[in-house]
């Protein structure tokens, strides 16, 4: 997830539902990475985390990286 966050800055949809190894570490890792000491987040407009090991901290990660 964090090579995702770190080298694809125009990925606009990602599916990651069923994948039972994605964690809140790994949402956060997706969504705030750095840079050259510069903060970058991907453009996600849609992520799907059906049935994933992501509790309600990870989908506050998620709102707050808007």
């Amino acid at each position: 997830m964090s090579v995702l966050g770190h080298y694809c800055h125009q990925l606009k949809d990602l599916d990651v539902s069923f994948c039972s190894y994605v964690t809140d570490s790994g949402i956060y890792s997706l969504l705030i990475s750095f840079d050259d000491n510069n903060t970058r987040r991907p453009d996600l407009i849609k992520l799907s985390i059906i049935d994933t090991m992501v509790t309600g901290k990870g989908v506050q990660v998620c709102i707050r990286s808007q």
